[in-house]
């Protein structure tokens, strides 16, 4: 009887191990997953900006973030005015004068008043100097781009007259374990859009495209929310999909939208 509990015990004993080092297992794949979309997220970033940089016009508009060190100060706001072979002229705004969190409606009623910001001279080597160089998941990254004795680092770069998108994702019933799509809110100047496709083949999705999507201002607007429904989509596995939008001067545009849990962007890819 003494042999048959200490068997009993050992494998108990050995299935709580096994059960340890299958958590182990599973919570290292799910940190492993979460890294790996982050750090691509930002190779895609970082190849859009360079793409920006290198084809820089007067529609675009680049939000700079300070690094970390300089953390307190806030973001540096520059509407490209002028290009002359490599000198680019630039309208900074002031930065008391940032009104919300959402870049585009800043710029946007900025841009309606006369003299609002003061006229830089950057080139495009200063733009450059501004990408980063290392994701913030895998170290604490540096900047080589110095303005009046501060570091920045480009996080976002979009066309004044092109949409500017945020997602997020709804539920019906919280209690079903799945989610029935998400809402696309633009913030920037309307287009089309002309499709959403899933990257994985287990989402369908039901909404029927294309769809115009119109400006969201500060009073709010109806058309600047596309809600788009799916199936098969559950709130705790990650969903990417590919997007196609036409802006209001007919250039197609590319968008990645990326979903899990409540850790859901979108970002703009380069042109293949």
């Amino acid at each position: 009887m003494m042999k048959n509990l200490l068997n009993k015990n050992l494998i108990y004993l050995g299935l709580f191990f096994v059960g340890v080092i299958l958590l182990i297992v599973f919570f290292t794949k799910i940190k492993k997953t979460d890294e790996d979309v982050h750090q691509s997220k930002f190779e895609e970033t970082k190849k859009y900006i360079k793409g920006s940089i290198a084809n820089v016009n007067t529609s675009q508009v680049y939000i700079l973030e300070p690094t970390p060190e300089y953390s307190i100060k806030k973001p540096l706001i520059l509407k490209v005015v002028d290009v002359k072979t490599d000198t680019i002229k630039m309208m900074r705004f002031s930065k008391d004068k940032f009104i919300n969190l959402n870049p585009y409606l800043s710029v946007k009623e900025l841009l309606k008043e006369e003299n609002s910001g003061r006229i830089v001279s950057l080139s495009k080597q200063d733009l450059i100097k501004a990408i980063r160089n290392i994701d913030e998941v895998v170290a604490s990254p540096k900047s080589d781009f110095l303005f009046e004795g501060v570091k920045y680092w480009i996080s976002t770069v979009y066309n004044i007259e092109s949409p500017f998108f945020e997602v997020r994702k709804f539920r019906k019933d919280s209690g079903s374990g799945k989610d029935d799509g998400f809402v696309i809110i633009n913030y920037g100047g309307s287009g089309k859009i002309l499709s959403i496709k899933p990257i994985e083949n287990e989402v369908r999705i039901i909404t029927q495209f294309p769809k115009k999507i119109s400006y969201f201002d500060n009073n709010g607007s109806q058309n600047a929310f596309i809600k788009v429904e799916a199936e098969n989509l559950y709130y705790d596995k990650y969903y990417n999909f590919n997007m196609e939008v036409l802006d209001s001067l007919n250039h197609k545009l590319l968008f990645k939208i990326c979903l899990k849990s409540n850790d859901n962007y979108i970002y703009q890819l380069n042109k293949e």
